[in-house]
């Protein structure tokens, strides 16, 4: 592997890096956005308790950043749970076996595992002369690389030798690139999922009332929780909006 087509890798891992943080940051946030909703569903619920009619908890585990706007619209004999007229693909109570998929060498796997290791395990190599900056990559590496071991995981393999300037000797630079962008495509659909989802748009429309209340009655209705009049609620939300963590 030239030097060229180590820069491309590196170049390659560099944005599966960036798209990362920005994940892990939305992840966050949207975690609070979901606690944010739920508290506010349930100062509804709350408030008319007496004639409301919910059947589930919306404070439960649940999240609703993992559901959009179009899942709480759904009818309510398509999420009942009753049984569907299609045949299920798998047995009930199992589930359905995962597709078998092509596996990397485990030659390539091992070797990146122990090249990282040989480079950032500061039983292996000397630390002393790392910037502080260097220091928590190569922790982190060791870190990663252990976890992307035990699973098989050669994209994050891949990715994590990249980011200490290390390149499998077993796989091409073609096969890297392939799975580098994989990877990239990967945490791209996780973002979009995030960006998609009732909790996040809940949160990014803080000042948008209109938009909030259409959140509410839709999340509220999949509940079966009666919400006041709009004038009310739009009270409620200044309130909420205004009052202290």
């Amino acid at each position: 592997m030239n030097n060229r087509q180590k820069k491309r890798i590196k170049d390659a891992a560099r944005l599966v890096n960036s798209v990362t943080e920005m994940l892990d940051d939305m992840e966050d946030m949207s975690k609070q956005y979901d606690a944010d909703l739920k508290s506010f569903i349930s100062k509804i619920d709350k408030k008319d308790k007496k004639s409301s009619q919910s059947t589930h908890n919306p404070t439960s585990s649940e999240s609703f950043n993992l559901m959009t706007l179009e899942d709480f619209e759904k009818k309510p004999e398509d999420t009942d749970g009753s049984e569907s007229d299609e045949p299920s693909s798998a047995p009930s109570g199992r589930r359905a076996p995962p597709k078998k998929k092509g596996r990397p060498p485990q030659s390539a796997i091992k070797g990146l595992y122990r090249q990282v290791m040989r480079k950032c395990h500061p039983d292996r190599s000397s630390h002393e002369k790392l910037t502080p900056k260097q220091s928590m990559q190569y922790t982190w590496a060791v870190d990663e690389v252990t976890k992307a071991y035990q699973k098989n995981d050669v994209k994050m393999m891949i990715f994590i030798a990249a980011m200490v300037e290390e390149y499998s000797k077993v796989l091409s630079a073609k096969d890297c690139l392939k799975n580098l962008n994989e990877l990239y495509g990967e945490k791209s659909e996780q973002l979009n999922s995030i960006q998609t989802s009732v909790a996040w748009l809940w949160g990014i429309n803080w000042d948008t009332l209109e938009i909030r209340c259409q959140i509410i009655q839709a999340v509220a209705n999949s509940y079966g929780i009666i919400v006041p009049p709009k004038v009310d609620l739009l009270e409620m939300l200044v309130k909420h909006e205004t009052e202290s963590l």
